[in-house]
C-alpha cells in the first residue's frame, strides 16, 4: 500500500470539448423552432375547421336578423361535417326555429291581408250608407227613397238589378 498518490489529467482543448455541446444545441433549437411551427400550424389549422360552422351559422342568423328569413343551414354543410356535435345541434334548432318564423310571418301576412279587406269592406260598407243617407236626406218622396235605398243596395252587394215596393197595408196594394 504506497503512499503513491496518483492523478491523471487530460488536457483537452476548449473548442474540442464545447463543438458537441454547442452542436448539440442548434439541434435542439433548430428542432424545437420546428415543432414550435409544427404545433402552431396544427393549431391554426384545428382552429379554422372548429370555427367555420360558427362563422357560417353567424353569417346565417345576420341575414336572417335582417329579414331574409329563406336562409337555412343546409343539413350537409354543418350537421354531418361539424366538428362540434353541439354545433351541428344548434344548426338544426336554428332551421326549425327559422322555420317556425317564417310559417308565424305567413301567418300573420295572412291575417293582415285578411283585416285589411275587411277594412277595406268597412269603409265601402261606410260610403254606401253615407251616400244612401244623403239621398235620403234630399227627397222625402216614399216611393223614391226606397228606390234609391234599393239602388245603392245593389250597387254595394254587386247585384245587376233588383226590384222593391211599398205595400200598403190598409189598402191591401
Amino acid at each position: 500500500r504506497g503512499d503513491l498518490n496518483w492523478r491523471i489529467v487530460i488536457a483537452t482543448p476548449e473548442a474540442a470539448f464545447t463543438r458537441p455541446l454547442r452542436q448539440n444545441t442548434h439541434t435542439t433549437l433548430a428542432l424545437s423552432t420546428i415543432a414550435l411551427l409544427g404545433a402552431i400550424a396544427l393549431g391554426l389549422a384545428t382552429a379554422n375547421w372548429l370555427a367555420r360552422p360558427i362563422l357560417r351559422l353567424s353569417r346565417t342568423s345576420q341575414a336572417i336578423a335582417r329579414g331574409h328569413l329563406d336562409q337555412t343551414l343546409l343539413a350537409g354543410s354543418l350537421d354531418e361535417r361539424a366538428p362540434i356535435r353541439e354545433v351541428a345541434s344548434l344548426a338544426r334548432s336554428f332551421n326549425q326555429m327559422t322555420q317556425r318564423l317564417r310559417r308565424a310571418f305567413e301567418g300573420l301576412e295572412t291575417q293582415v291581408d285578411r283585416r285589411t279587406q275587411q277594412l277595406r269592406q268597412s269603409f265601402e260598407y261606410e260610403a254606401t250608407l253615407k251616400r244612401l243617407t244623403d239621398r235620403v236626406r234630399d227627397s222625402l218622396d216614399e216611393d223614391e227613397i226606397l228606390q234609391r235605398a234599393v239602388e245603392e243596395l245593389a250597387i254595394a252587394l254587386g247585384v245587376r238589378g233588383c226590384n222593391a215596393a211599398i205595400y200598403d197595408l190598409e189598402r191591401q196594394t
